[in-house]
C-alpha cells in the first residue's frame, strides 16, 4: 500500500535465489506460470545452486507502482485492438475525466475491453486475454492495442503487447471486474482481500507448487532401473561407484573401470575357463597336462637353442676363417713342393704314392741303425744300392725337406676341424621331426608359425656352413626368429598348472573367483556404459530434483507474507472495509473484520458472525451479498490509499439490488470527484442512477458506446445509446437523422415508411423525457426512485406549454402505439419530420434554463392572485 511496502518486498527478493529472483519477475507480470515457465524455471532451479546466466532477477521497477508513488494516471483512450479476443481493430473507446460510462449490450465488446485493461492494470486478477480463437490463424499471432494515458500534464501514447510486460505507467489504473470479485471470496468461511503489493506472495505459493509438481512427474518418470544396471551387486566395486552419485568424478572413475586392457581380457578370458574348471573337478588332469604342455614346449626351446648355436653367426665366422686357413696352407704348401721338386726328373715326385715310398725307405735304414737320408760322401740309395753323388745327395735333402715341413699337418688338423664343425649341426630333418613331435598337442598356429620359420632358417644356416666348409659361397642366410611365443607358452602353461593347483586351494578358489566377478562387472559395465551413465544422470538429477523440492519448500514465503503483512492491515483499512460494509451491506453485525495470513497469503477476513459455524460464506450468503462485500473490498482499499488514479468496473452492481445499486451510484460519482472513473456496464438502469447521481453532485459525465454489428462486435461510439441520452442530445441526434431520411424518401427506398415511423416513435420518447426532466424539472422521474420536491419551485406549466406538449403528443402518438391494420397511416414526409424537431427544439429554447424566468408565463389563476 506504500513504498516502504514496496521497497521491502524488493529488498526481501534480494535475499532469494537467482531461479526465485527470477520467478519473482515472472509473476510481477502475469500471474500464473505458462507450462513453458514452468519448465524453464525447473531447469534454473535444477542448476546445482549456481546462479544460472539465463535468470532474469526481479527489480524494483517490475513490481507494480505502491499507491501515492505516482502522479495520477488517467486513460484517454483505447483501441487498435490486435488479435485482443474477437474486438474489432480500427476502433477508438475514448474517456474523459470525472466519471465515463460506457454501455454496451450483451456481447458488445464490454469485457473484452475490462480484460485488456485488468491484464495490464493494477488487478488482483491479472487473468488471461484470449486471441481470436474463431479464428485459427490468429490463435499464435501477436496481441496488441494501444492505450492513451495522462500522466500529470502529458498524454502518453502507451503499446500494449500481450507477450510482454505492460508499462508501468499503467500498474497505478485499478480495474474491478466479475474475475477480481471471486478472488476475495473464499470458498472457507472467510473473505479475503488480499492487499494488492503482497498478491505477489500468493502467486509464489502456486507457481513453486506447480513447479513441484513439474518435478515430482520428472521424479516419477526416473524411478526405473534398467535390468543392466540392476546386475550390479551394490558391495562390488561398480556397485559402490554407483553409490557414490555425489561424487564429482563418478563418470571418469566409470569410464576408466568399463575399459579392459588386453591382459585383463585374456585374464577374464582364462578365469572364465577356471570357473568351469572348478565346476568339473578336473584341477589334477589338467594340471598334469599343462606340465607336459611346458616340458615339451621347454625341450623344443632347448633343441632350437642348441641347433641353432651350432649354427650361429659365430660358427659360420669360424666356418669361414678355418676354410681361408686351409686355402691358405694348401696354397703355401704348393709353392713349397715347386721350390724342393722343380728339377726331379721321374714324373709324380711328392705325390702321395711318392711319400709312402719314401716313408718305407725311412723305415728299412732305421730299422738297419742308419741315418735317412744319408748325405755322406759314401752314401747308398736305399733302393737301388748305388752310391750317390753330389746332386743326387743335394736332391735327396730337398727331399727330406720337402716331406719333413709341418705344412701337412696343419692341412690335415685343418681337415679334421672341419669334418668335427660339420658334424656338429645336428641333422635337419630329425630335429624338426623331433620339435614337431613335441609340440604336437600344443594348438597355437602362431607358434606352430614361429617354430616352422625357426627350423627353416636352421635349415638354410646349416647349408650355408656345410657350403663355406666345402669351399663354395652361398648367399647370407637370416637371422633366426625369437623364441618368444616358446617362451610364453612355457610361462602361459607352468603358469596354468600352478593355477590348477591352486583350485585345490579353497582360499585361491575364492580369490580366484572374487577376481573373476570383479572383470565380470567392468567388462558388462563396458558393454552397457552410455546405458549405465545415463541412468547415473537420471539418478543424479533425481536428487537434484528432491532437494529442489525442499527448496520449493513455501513456509518462509508464507513467514515473510505474515510479517509484511502485519505492516499494511493497518486500522484504517480494518475500519474502511467495515464502514464500506455499513453501508453495503442491510446486517452489519453478521460478519466480523479481521486480518491475518494464511496459506501464504495476508488478508483481511470477513468471518461469519455464529456460533460453531462451519459453512463457507459462498453457502450461507447470496451472489448479490458476495458481490457487496467484494465491491467493499475494493472500495475500502481505494478509500485508504494515497494513489488517486483511475479505476475502472465492470457491471459493478450485478446481483445487487436496488438499494445497493443507488449506494453503488453515488459512491462511484463520489470517487469521480477525487479520480477518474470508468464504468462499462449494460444495465440502462444503472447508467440513468449514474447520470442523476452526476448531475446533482456536479461531476462531469461521458458517455460511451459498444456496438455489436455486422458480425463485428466491439464498433465505438463516442455517445450513449439513445436510451441514455439527455433530451437535448436525442433530439440532437433526431435532427442529424434527418438528411439520411430525406435521401431514402428522394430515392423511393422501401424502408423509408418504417425509418420514418422508427424516428416518430424516438421522438415521441424525447418528447416524454422532455417532459419528465425539463416541463416537470425532474421531480418526479421514471428510474429515479426519489421525488424531489425542492424542484417544484423551479415548476411553471403556462398554457402555452400545456398546449406545445398537447400538440406534439398528438401528432406522435399513432406512431407509438399499436393500431389495427385498416388504419393503416401513411409515412409522414422528410418536411413534416422536419417540423416536429422543430417544434420540440422551440419548446426546449422556451425552457432553457437561462431564459426560463424571461420567458416565463405565468399561470391565469396565479396571475388573478397577484393582481388582487
Amino acid at each position: 500500500m506504500t513504498s516502504g511496502l514496496q521497497q521491502a518486498i524488493f529488498d526481501w527478493t534480494l535475499t532469494l535465489p537467482a531461479w526465485q529472483r527470477d520467478l519473482a519477475r515472472r509473476l510481477s507480470i502475469n500471474d500464473r506460470l505458462s507450462e513453458g515457465d514452468v519448465e524453464e524455471l525447473a531447469a534454473l532451479l535444477l542448476a546445482d545452486g549456481a546462479e544460472d546466466s539465463r535468470a532474469r532477477p526481479l527489480e524494483l521497477d517490475d513490481l507494480p507502482s505502491d499507491d501515492g508513488a505516482e502522479t495520477p494516471v488517467e486513460l484517454i483512450a483505447m483501441g487498435d485492438m490486435n488479435n485482443i479476443n474477437s474486438l474489432a481493430p480500427g476502433q477508438r473507446l475514448r474517456f474523459a475525466p470525472g466519471l465515463t460510462v460506457v454501455y454496451g449490450d450483451t456481447g458488445a465488446g464490454k469485457s473484452g475491453h475490462t480484460r485488456l485493461l485488468r491484464r495490464s492494470c493494477r488487478s488482483v486478477e491479472r487473468g488471461e486475454v484470449l486471441p481470436d480463437v474463431f479464428d485459427p490463424g490468429a490463435v499464435e499471432g501477436a496481441q496488441t492495442a494501444t492505450v492513451v494515458a495522462r500522466v500529470g500534464d502529458q498524454d502518453r501514447d502507451l503499446q500494449l503487447d500481450l507477450a510482454e510486460r505492460p508499462p508501468r505507467v499503467l500498474s497505478s489504473v485499478s480495474v474491478f471486474d466479475a474475475a477480481c470479485a471471486r478472488i476475495y471470496v473464499e470458498q472457507s468461511n472467510v473473505v479475503d482481500l488480499v492487499p494488492r503489493p503482497l498478491v505477489l506472495f500468493d502467486r509464489l505459493v502456486r507457481a513453486q507448487n506447480a513447479i513441484a509438481e513439474h518435478l515430482r512427474e520428472e521424479s516419477r518418470a526416473l524411478s526405473s532401473t534398467p535390468p543392466e544396471v540392476a546386475a550390479f551387486a551394490p558391495t562390488s566395486e561398480v556397485g559402490q561407484l554407483l553409490g557414490q552419485l555425489g561424487a564429482a568424478d563418478v563418470d571418469y572413475r566409470l569410464r576408466a573401470l568399463a575399459k579392459l586392457t588386453d591382459v585383463e581380457r585374456t585374464e577374464l578370458d582364462a578365469l572364465i575357463a577356471t570357473e568351469a574348471e572348478i565346476r568339473s573337478n578336473r584341477s589334477a588332469e589338467l594340471e598334469a597336462s599343462a606340465r607336459r604342455t611346458a616340458s615339451a614346449a621347454r625341450n623344443a626351446r632347448t633343441a632350437l637353442d642348441d641347433a641353432l648355436r651350432t649354427v650361429d653367426d659365430g660358427v659360420l665366422d669360424q666356418a669361414r676363417m678355418l676354410r681361408r686357413r686351409r686355402d691358405e696352407t694348401v696354397a703355401a704348401q704348393r709353392r713349397l713342393a715347386g721350390d724342393a721338386l722343380a728339377d726331379a726328373p721321374v714324373p709324380g715326385t711328392g705325390d702321395e704314392a711318392w711319400k709312402a715310398l719314401w716313408e718305407a725307405a725311412r723305415n728299412v735304414a732305421v730299422s738297419r741303425g742308419s741315418t735317412f737320408p744319408d748325405t755322406g760322401d759314401d752314401a747308398r740309395c736305399e733302393l737301388c744300392q748305388q752310391t750317390l753323388d753330389e746332386d743326387a745327395r743335394r736332391r735327396m735333402t730337398a727331399f727330406e725337406t720337402y716331406v719333413r715341413d709341418d705344412l701337412e699337418a696343419s692341412l690335415g688338423e685343418l681337415r679334421q676341424r672341419a669334418h668335427a664343425m660339420a658334424r656338429t649341426a645336428p641333422d635337419a630333418k630329425a630335429l624338426r621331426d623331433q620339435v614337431n613331435a613335441w609340440l604336437a598337442a600344443i594348438d597355437d598356429d602362431a607358434l606352430n608359425a614361429t617354430v616352422a620359420a625357426t627350423l627353416d632358417v636352421y635349415v638354410a644356416r646349416r647349408a650355408a656352413l656345410l657350403a663355406i666348409l666345402s669351399g663354395e659361397t652361398p648367399p647370407t642366410p637370416d637371422a633366426a626368429p625369437t623364441l618368444d611365443a616358446l617362451d610364453l607358452t612355457i610361462e602361459r602353461q607352468t603358469t596354468a598348472a600352478a593355477g590348477h593347483a591352486a583350485l585345490r586351494d579353497d582360499a585361491k578358489r575364492r580369490a580366484l573367483l572374487s577376481r573373476l566377478a570383479k572383470l565380470r562387472d567392468r567388462a558388462h559395465l563396458g558393454e552397457h556404459l552410455g546405458l549405465v551413465l545415463r541412468h547415473v544422470q537420471s539418478r543424479r538429477r533425481g536428487e537434484r530434483i528432491k532437494a529442489a523440492l525442499r527448496e520449493l519448500d513455501t513456509q518462509k514465503i508464507s513467514l515473510t507474507q505474515r510479517r509484511l503483512g502485519a505492516q499494511v492491515i493497518t486500522d484504517e483499512l480494518r475500519d474502511a472495509v467495515a464502514e464500506e460494509l455499513a453501508a453495503l451491506t442491510p446486517d452489519p453485525p453478521r460478519v466480523t473484520v479481521s486480518g491475518s495470513s494464511r496459506k501464504g497469503q495476508t488478508v483481511i477476513r470477513l468471518e461469519l458472525d455464529a456460533d460453531r459455524c462451519s459453512h463457507s460464506v459462498a453457502q450461507v450468503l447470496s451472489d448479490g451479498e458476495q458481490r457487496a462485500l467484494s465491491t467493499a473490498f475494493f472500495l475500502a482499499e481505494l478509500r485508504v490509499g494515497a494513489n488517486r488514479s483511475a479505476i475502472v468496473l465492470d457491471d459493478p452492481v450485478t446481483s445487487l439490488d436496488q438499494t445497493r445499486r443507488e449506494y453503488v451510484a453515488r459512491r462511484l460519482v463520489r470517487e469521480a470527484r477525487a479520480r477518474q472513473v470508468i464504468v462499462f456496464t449494460h444495465d440502462l438502469a444503472f447508467l440513468l442512477l449514474l447520470q442523476e447521481q452526476a448531475r446533482l453532485d456536479d461531476v462531469p459525465c461521458h458517455g460511451q458506446t459498444l456496438l455489436r454489428a455486422g458480425g463485428r462486435i466491439g464498433l465505438a461510439r463516442n455517445e450513449l445509446p439513445f436510451e441514455g441520452l439527455s433530451p437535448q442530445k436525442r433530439l440532437k441526434e433526431l435532427r442529424s437523422q434527418l438528411d439520411g431520411l430525406a435521401r431514402l424518401d428522394r430515392e423511393g427506398h422501401l424502408g423509408y415508411p418504417g425509418e420514418a415511423e422508427r424516428w416518430c416513435v424516438q421522438l415521441r420518447q424525447t418528447w416524454e423525457q422532455t417532459i419528465e426532466e425539463i416541463v416537470l424539472g425532474g421531480v418526479v422521474r421514471r428510474f429515479i426512485p426519489a421525488i424531489e420536491p425542492k424542484r417544484l419551485r423551479d415548476v411553471v406549466v403556462d398554457e402555452d406549454i400545456k398546449e406545445r406538449v398537447a400538440r406534439a403528443m398528438e401528432r406522435t402518438s399513432p406512431w407509438a402505439h399499436f393500431r389495427a391494420p385498416s388504419l393503416a397511416l401513411p409515412a409522414r414526409t422528410p418536411e413534416q419530420l422536419t417540423e416536429m424537431a422543430t417544434e420540440l427544439a422551440e419548446l426546449h429554447t422556451l425552457l432553457d434554463p437561462n431564459k426560463r424566468r424571461a420567458l416565463r408565463v405565468v399561470p391565469p389563476a396565479a396571475a388573478r392572485t397577484g393582481a388582487a
